[in-house]
């Protein structure tokens, strides 16, 4: 059963001690509810796990998606999908492109060295490297993201990135969380702690009732399709036979040999 928006602020709402009825909150109480739901929505979207002696982000799999970039002919720059929130895997490779021409596999470098490529060589041709870059935002809307290639795209490419997808904020228009379907119990229970941690200033028995929960809802996803870990570059790389080639490139690139 999927938990909405309106069951998570009414459960906040009795934890708080205030009216189940929304239109008699003040302003005041309106935006703690707000705040104590984005901070709890941010607890089970992204908690942190700690695997070989080391923290990480779990990354559920009803957040791993991919989508299709295509480019242009000397297209400069292009657009993420609006909800991009990281590249997924622990290697470099990043997307694959539909020319059967060169590698079939791009590679995700650092900014800098793409702009300083492109003043070297500003020839278009078949994309092997790409660069995220932020677009520019006034303040009043959400971050967005775009891939800068190397060499510039010299035709129609049909690009698939494999990505974590940024969840909405909960509100009116956005009512159902990610995940609610096989998680709502956890949800319910991590914006329960958010709740305490913001009335105690700290954790008590809410937050550990929610890493129980937390642990199970983990175990279950586990089990759908194996953990992951977010990382900001790209996939786990495919075992093509030229994947030799590719780490060659991936030298020659952080050496600045071309």
């Amino acid at each position: 059963m999927n938990i909405t928006y309106d069951d998570l602020r009414i459960a906040v709402a009795v934890y708080l001690g205030l009216s189940t009825d929304p239109t008699r909150w003040s302003t005041t109480q309106a935006e703690k509810v707000q705040r104590i739901l984005r901070d709890g929505m941010d607890r089970f979207y992204n908690p942190r796990v700690e695997r070989m002696g080391r923290e990480d982000t779990w990354l559920w799999n009803f957040l791993a998606t991919s989508g299709t970039i295509t480019t242009a002919a000397n297209d400069t720059a292009n657009d993420l999908p609006a909800d991009f929130g990281g590249f997924l895997g622990e290697e470099e490779a990043l997307m694959h492109q539909s020319s059967t021409v060169g590698d079939p596999v791009i590679y995700l470098i650092d900014m800098p060295r793409i702009l300083l490529w492109r003043n070297r060589n500003t020839a278009a041709g078949v994309p092997r490297f790409a660069a995220i870059q932020p677009k520019s935002v006034s303040g009043q809307a959400k971050q967005r993201w775009q891939l800068l290639f190397w060499l510039i795209p010299s035709a129609v490419y049909a690009i698939t990135v494999q990505y974590r997808i940024d969840p909405p904020e909960l509100n009116s228009t956005y009512s159902v969380p990610l995940g609610a379907n096989l998680h709502s119990e956890t949800i319910r229970a991590a914006v329960l702690a958010a709740a305490e941690q913001e009335e105690m200033k700290g954790p008590g028995a809410l937050a550990g009732e929610f890493n129980a929960k937390l642990a199970a809802s983990r175990k279950m996803d586990a089990k759908a399709m194996g953990p992951k870990t977010l990382r900001h570059h790209g996939p786990q790389v495919p075992a093509y036979p030229e994947h030799h080639l590719a780490r060659g490139l991936l030298r020659r690139a952080r050496e600045n040999v071309w």
